[in-house]
């Protein structure tokens, strides 16, 4: 839950953003950042859709409030 909040801060409702940048907010390598996030898209906090090939970004969309 602390992470969802950490990543969700500041953070639109949808937002298109890297993996690095998902990775950088939950302090973590950008591995392990695909896991957390599915972990919380399967808890139903939020919807991730990685972006393919080069140069293309993932969009993220919160479903949950951080509060």
């Amino acid at each position: 839950m602390e992470q969802y909040i950490r990543l969700a801060e500041g953070l639109p409702e949808q937002s298109q953003l890297p993996l690095a940048t998902v990775a950088a907010r939950l302090c973590c390598g950008e591995r392990n950042a695909r896991l957390l996030l599915a972990r919380m898209q399967a808890q139903g906090w939020l919807v991730w859709t990685p972006g393919r090939g080069r140069g293309e970004w993932s969009v993220l969309r919160l479903r949950q409030e951080p509060a």
